[in-house]
């Protein structure tokens, strides 16, 4: 269905986001169903969908796989300086910080990853990608390399601790520093896409950085992607 300012699924969904940015759905988190939005806009559920994918691509709102369509809150400061702490950045935002643990693995270190670690290719490596949250929506994918003969059993150590500080913390390394920090706008693979939830053509911030323990010696290659649309990334002193 069309008519002069375009097709349907446009309107329906500049409609929303006037709505949203005029604080109409302020208060509640979730926006109404696709069914009480087609009776609102007298359009069948496919238009709404395709309005709601649009606001998706824009990082307005998220959908919930089985629980709905809401709102993202509002863009989130995360500092990057020497000692640079997921948890700790949103605690000091009043954000409640929370971590999903993907794909753990033990692999031989690629050529980059094994320069990064100071290692040589074919190192073994523990792999994880973590979905890192703030209030429950999702703002970070992370792929992380740690070297697997100094840190045995890092993997098990994360995923009871859900904290890299911590983990670390089991094998004595009490204290890290930021030593390498790169930062790139790209856009998200299908797959990063998918877990941050967000449109595929909706750009993130590629941050590569390398933690080493205070005696310089690297034990994290990170490879974080942020979601563009509701983060904020700045840099500190190092």
């Amino acid at each position: 269905m069309r008519d002069a300012v375009g097709p349907r699924w446009r309107q329906v969904e500049h409609t929303l986001l006037e709505q949203i940015l005029r604080g109409a759905y302020r208060g509640r988190d979730r926006l109404p169903s696709e069914h009480e939005l087609a009776a609102i806009f007298d359009v069948n559920r496919h238009t709404v969908r395709q309005a709601l994918a649009a606001l998706v691509d824009r990082g307005v709102v998220m959908k919930r796989k089985g629980g709905g369509t809401y709102l993202v809150s509002g863009v989130v400061e995360y500092p990057i300086g020497a000692r640079t702490r997921f948890s700790a950045n949103l605690l000091l935002q009043n954000r409640e910080p929370g971590h999903k643990l993907v794909d753990p693995d033990v692999v031989a270190a690629e050529q980059h990853i094994a320069l990064a670690l100071g290692l040589a290719p074919g190192d073994l490596v523990s792999s994880m990608t973590t979905v890192g949250e703030a209030d429950g929506i999702p703002i970070c994918v992370g792929q992380h390399y740690i070297p697997f003969d100094r840190f045995p059993g890092f993997l098990d150590a994360y995923r009871e601790e859900l904290s890299m500080t911590k983990a670390f913390g089991r094998f004595k390394v009490d204290d890290y520093r930021r030593t390498l920090t790169r930062v790139m706008a790209v856009l998200p693979t299908d797959h990063d896409a998918r877990l941050l939830q967000q449109g595929r053509y909706s750009p993130v911030l590629a941050v590569e950085s390398i933690d080493s323990d205070l005696s310089g010696r690297p034990i994290t290659f990170h490879m974080n992607r942020f979601s563009g649309e509701r983060v904020q990334l700045t840099l500190g002193d190092f």
